[in-house]
């Protein structure tokens, strides 16, 4: 019987020991989604967030049939983290198209099947100009005083202000700073050195994604053109050549459009953790607390 196995079944019998056990295990919960399903960081401090309730449940019911509990455990994940990932899908449509975008800036893509459309990439869309700062600010702090726990957490809320606007870096400016800094509480060179940092790893973001647009919109082009050859072309040789290129070029066309979905549109929670020199963990947390407010308000709203 290995040491973890050990201590979980002396767990079940004393109630002792609690503390390490969950320490080992929220350790190996964060790492498996990096392992198994190669999805990011944020991902991992989500998943944990996500199964950390089920945690205690888990140890409970585990029974010594020869097996380790590590091997019940890494079971359990398999099951959960599909779960997780169903659920994040589905959750990306519905912050996509929320109300206040201060919540969360992402835009997000299903894959195409390559329908041979124009390609339409806009990740910062300046077509409306965004309310005030403080208007936006006032709108989150109503969603999160609706929580009765939250009312007398200014210090909390404040945090959450300060972290969800950094998630939309992009969209701020300097008058934009010193109005968060005025209504937060938040040192204002701090704030300011954070958005710096930020605006910085999220410009050469936004270079990759001007040269995947151009590599996406030549391979359209090629595809087009490959299209019309094909129509005025006599013989069987000529349009076997012309269908292999136009299949070359529609590969482009796919790959570009999957590199395009994998650039984020907004800064990590791992680059707000380093930039405002607050723990990941409760960037994490904060993340997952505001888009479970806003998925109550929704619903409340929608009754």
């Amino acid at each position: 019987m290995d040491q973890l196995t050990g201590r979980v079944l002396s767990y079940q019998r004393t109630g002792r020991g609690s503390n390490e056990l969950f320490s080992e295990i929220m350790r190996r919960v964060y790492v498996y989604p990096t392992r198994r399903f190669g999805l990011r960081e944020d991902d991992c401090g989500d998943f944990l967030l996500f199964f950390y309730p089920r945690i205690r449940l888990t140890l409970l019911r585990f029974e010594n049939r020869g097996k380790p509990f590590a091997s019940y455990l890494y079971t359990t994940l398999k099951y959960q983290i599909r779960t997780y990932i169903a659920i994040r899908n589905r959750e990306k449509i519905r912050r996509a198209t929320a109300d206040s975008p201060a919540v969360c800036n992402t835009v997000f893509f299903e894959s195409d099947q390559i329908a041979e459309n124009p390609p339409l990439y806009d990740p910062v869309c300046n077509s409306h100009p965004p309310p005030s700062l403080r208007a936006e600010i006032g709108e989150v702090l109503s969603v999160l005083t609706a929580v009765p726990r939250s009312r007398a957490q200014t210090g909390a809320n404040a945090r959450r202000i300060v972290i969800m606007a950094m998630k939309c870096c992009l969209r701020l400016n300097d008058e934009d700073i010193a109005e968060l800094a005025l209504v937060t509480g938040f040192d204002v060179d701090r704030l300011h050195n954070g958005w710096l940092e930020l605006r910085a790893c999220m410009q050469g973001r936004l270079a990759r994604i001007a040269m995947l647009q151009n590599r996406r919109s030549a391979a359209f082009f090629q595809i087009q053109y490959a299209h019309m050859r094909i129509k005025t072309t006599a013989g069987p040789q000529m349009t076997e050549r012309l269908q292999r290129i136009l299949e070359l070029h529609r590969g482009r066309y796919r790959r570009a459009g999957r590199l395009l979905q994998q650039v984020p549109l907004a800064p990590s929670n791992v680059e707000i953790s380093r930039a405002l020199g607050i723990p990941k963990g409760s960037v994490d947390s904060t993340v997952h607390y505001l888009r479970k407010v806003v998925a109550q308000a929704g619903l409340q709203s929608g009754r």
